[in-house]
C-alpha cells in the first residue's frame, strides 16, 4: 500500500517541522510555497519521496508536465534561506485575525461558539440550516464573498478564512458584521416566510 499526504498546511501546525514521506519508502509527500508562505502566485511545489520515486517522478515530469517559470524557480531557490521568516509572518497573521474572530464571536452568540484552534479557516453557524441563504444574502447586498456550509457537510455553517493580512480582515469583518445584523432583521418570526425566500423575493 502506497500512502500520499498532501502536506500543503503541515508547516502551518505548531511543533517541530517534518514531513510523513521519511515514514517510509511508501510514503510520499507534497508541498508547496502556498499555504503557509504565501507565495501562491510562484506557482512552486514539491515532492518528498524515496529516491526512486523522486526519479520516477522526473521521467514523468519531463514527458508529461511544463517546464516551471525560470523567474518562479529562481525567486523561490532565493527565498528558500528565509522561508522561517514567512513561516512565523503567517503564524503571526492567523494568531491576530483568529484573536479577533474570537472577539467578534463573544458580541455575537447568534453564531454560535464553534471555532479552529488551528488552521487557516474557521466556521460558524448562522442557525437552522441557513448557511446557503446566507451566502447568497451576503453576496447580493453586502458585496461579501462567503462560502456556505453544504460543500463540507453543514447547511446550517458558513466557512471564514483567517489568512488575509490584519487589516483586510478586519475590514472584511465589520461588513461581515452588518451582513449578519440585516440577515437576523430579515428573518421573520416562527410560521412566515423563510429567509431564503425573503432574500429571493428581493431580487
Amino acid at each position: 500500500m502506497w500512502i500520499l499526504c498532501d502536506e500543503i498546511f503541515r508547516d502551518l501546525a505548531p511543533g517541530p517541522l517534518g514531513t510523513h514521506a521519511a515514514q517510509g519508502p511508501r510514503w510520499v509527500a507534497t508541498g508547496s510555497l502556498t499555504k503557509a508562505y504565501g507565495l501562491g502566485g510562484l506557482r512552486i511545489g514539491w515532492i518528498a519521496a524515496s529516491e526512486e520515486v523522486l526519479a520516477r517522478a522526473e521521467q514523468l515530469q519531463n514527458a508529461f508536465s511544463a517546464v516551471p517559470a525560470l523567474p518562479s524557480a529562481t525567486l523561490a531557490l532565493a527565498l528558500l534561506p528565509h522561508l522561517d521568516r514567512l513561516r512565523t509572518r503567517a503564524h503571526e497573521i492567523l494568531a491576530t485575525n483568529r484573536a479577533r474572530w474570537l472577539e467578534f464571536l463573544a458580541r455575537r452568540p447568534v453564531l454560535g461558539p464553534w471555532t479552529a484552534s488551528q488552521g487557516t479557516t474557521t466556521w460558524c453557524q448562522v442557525g437552522g440550516d441557513r448557511g446557503d441563504a446566507f451566502s447568497e444574502f451576503a453576496s447580493r447586498r453586502f458585496d461579501l464573498a462567503v462560502v456556505p456550509g453544504r460543500f463540507f457537510g453543514d447547511p446550517a455553517g458558513i466557512r471564514v478564512g483567517l489568512g488575509r493580512d490584519p487589516a483586510s480582515f478586519a475590514a472584511a469583518l465589520e461588513v461581515f458584521g452588518r451582513a449578519v445584523t440585516a440577515f437576523e432583521a430579515a428573518r421573520p418570526p416562527s410560521g412566515g416566510r423563510g429567509a431564503a425566500e425573503v432574500i429571493q423575493g428581493s431580487a
